[in-house]
């Protein structure tokens, strides 16, 4: 279960320009989301983090809709372009949950680093799918 949403927030990270590495595993030289003193922002309102955890959720969804397209295209062009509309999709997926994606993308790397609100993101997703 957790695998899945790994995977999809690795989408997300992608999209918003970051990598698909292991989650909550430390990001070196990070500075989106960042304070001045190089901290990243953990003290997200609830919220806010309510509001990761529901576009988290339908983003499992839009992506595992898009990748099924992509993969039936029949040529890189037609597959670029799914690409496109499969990320525009999942930034309209994102606003749609009361976030912009650099919130979200914020949000993914702060709990990345610490495991206490990777803990709580978790578990308000886990809330999500349950309830």
């Amino acid at each position: 279960m957790h695998r899945r949403m790994l995977t999809m927030v690795a989408a997300i990270a992608i999209l918003a320009g970051g990598t698909a590495a292991g989650w909550p595993a430390p990001v070196a030289g990070q500075t989106s989301g960042q304070s001045q003193t190089g901290q990243v922002k953990t003290d997200w309102s609830q919220q806010k983090l309510e509001a990761f955890a529901a576009a988290s959720v339908a983003l499992g969804d839009v992506q595992a809709n898009w990748e099924t397209r992509i993969a039936d295209a029949e040529t890189q062009q037609q597959r670029e372009e799914l690409r496109r509309d499969a990320n525009q999709a999942m930034a309209q997926t994102i606003e749609d949950a009361g976030l912009t994606p650099e919130q979200y993308q914020r949000i993914y790397r702060a709990a990345r680093q610490d495991e206490t609100l990777h803990s709580q993101i978790m578990q308000l997703i886990e809330d999500k799918r349950s309830g």
